[in-house]
C-alpha cells in the first residue's frame, strides 16, 4: 500500500533525516520513521541531486510500506508493488528534455541500463571492449555501420560489437534503452559537444 507524504508529516519528517557525505561527492540522506511499523529510510544521491534534495526535501516523494525507502512519484519511473520495484522506460524518460542525453535508471551486475531520446545524429565512434545493446521503447532509429546500415522500430533491439564503429541516427524523436557495461564512454574516445560523461548520466 503507498501512503503519500501530506504537507503537515513533511516538517516532521525533515527534521528525523540524517545527512551524511560518504565520499566522492555523494551523500546518503537516512530518516528514522516512527509509524507502523517502524522504518528507517536510507537514499543515496550523487552530487549534482545533492543540493535539491537538500532545499526541497521530500517534496514529490511518496513513502511505500513494508519496503524501506522512497520513491519519488515522478520523474524516475519508478512504483512498488509489495516489495519488488518495478521500473517504466516512458516514465522513467519522462524528464528528458535533451536529445542524446543517456539517464541511467538502473544497473545489473556490471550493466547499466539506461533511457535516451533521440533525434538527428549522434557521431561516428565505437567502443573498443563493450559490447551496447539498443533497445527502442518508442519511433525508429537507424545504426550506420562503415558497410551497413540496421533500422529499428518500437520493440526491436539491437546489439553493437564491441570495436565495431556505427553512427546512431533517428529522424524523429525515438526513446530508447541502452545496456553496455558500467564504464562504457558515451561517445567512445570521440568527444564531441553531446558527449555526456558517466557522472552527467547517473545524475
Amino acid at each position: 500500500m503507498d501512503l503519500e507524504i501530506g504537507s503537515s508529516e513533511t516538517a516532521a519528517l525533515e527534521q528525523q533525516w540524517s545527512i551524511k557525505r560518504v565520499g566522492d561527492g555523494v551523500t546518503e540522506a537516512v530518516a528514522e520513521i516512527q509509524r507502523p511499523p517502524p522504518q528507517r529510510l536510507a537514499m543515496v544521491f550523487g552530487p549534482n541531486r545533492q543540493s535539491a534534495v537538500l532545499n526541497s526535501l521530500l517534496e514529490g516523494w511518496q513513502l511505500h510500506q513494508p519496503a524501506t525507502m522512497l520513491a519519488r512519484t515522478l520523474g524516475t519511473g519508478r512504483r512498488q508493488r509489495g516489495n519488488r520495484m518495478i521500473q517504466n522506460f516512458e516514465r522513467a524518460a519522462a524528464g528528458l528534455t535533451e536529445y542524446w542525453s543517456p539517464k541511467v535508471v538502473g544497473e545489473v551486475n556490471d550493466q547499466y541500463v539506461k533511457v535516451a531520446k533521440l533525434k538527428g545524429t549522434l557521431v561516428w565512434h565505437k567502443h573498443d571492449d563493450e559490447d551496447e545493446l539498443f533497445y527502442v521503447v518508442r519511433g525508429s532509429m537507424v545504426i550506420e555501420y562503415a558497410d551497413s546500415r540496421v533500422t529499428l522500430d518500437a520493440g526491436d533491439f539491437h546489439i553493437v560489437p564491441k570495436g565495431t564503429l556505427h553512427n546512431p541516427i533517428a529522424e524523429e524523436e525515438c526513446l530508447i534503452v541502452l545496456i553496455e557495461p558500467k564504464r562504457t564512454k558515451h561517445t567512445g574516445d570521440v568527444v564531441i559537444e553531446k558527449t555526456k560523461s558517466i557522472e552527467q548520466q547517473l545524475a
